[in-house]
């Protein structure tokens, strides 16, 4: 019997969960897309545009939350660059931008950003 690391996806699930329960509105942004018949179909218009999109109590900052499978990262230097650009982009209006590949990541995270938590 081994060890299996957490799946990006059971991350997410466990980063929502926290976060409804500190009193944050979150979502799951669906990204990427799939072939439909004969056509693409993007499921979102934002390139690198984080896994979840929040907004933090008390006031309503803005959290774009990049999600990151434990120890192992297979994400393309294109969509890497897409990521960064969008966290950019969130932090140059006044958001947060945390990647993290655990609960404990993103705690980290809102401390460092004067967060309470």
């Amino acid at each position: 019997m081994g060890f299996e690391a957490p799946r990006e996806k059971d991350v997410q699930k466990t980063c929502i969960q926290w976060l409804a329960l500190w009193g944050a509105t979150a979502i799951r942004v669906n990204s990427g897309g799939m072939k439909v018949e004969k056509r693409y179909v993007s499921f979102n218009s934002e390139p690198g545009c984080s896994d979840v999109i929040a907004c933090l109590p008390p006031n309503g900052r803005m959290l774009a939350l990049e999600l990151k499978k434990p120890g192992w990262d297979r994400t393309t230097a294109k969509r890497k660059a897409e990521q960064e650009s969008f966290r950019r982009k969130v932090v140059k209006s006044g958001g947060l931008a945390i990647v993290a590949a655990s609960l404990d990541e993103l705690l980290a995270g809102l401390r460092a950003a004067g967060y309470d938590v």
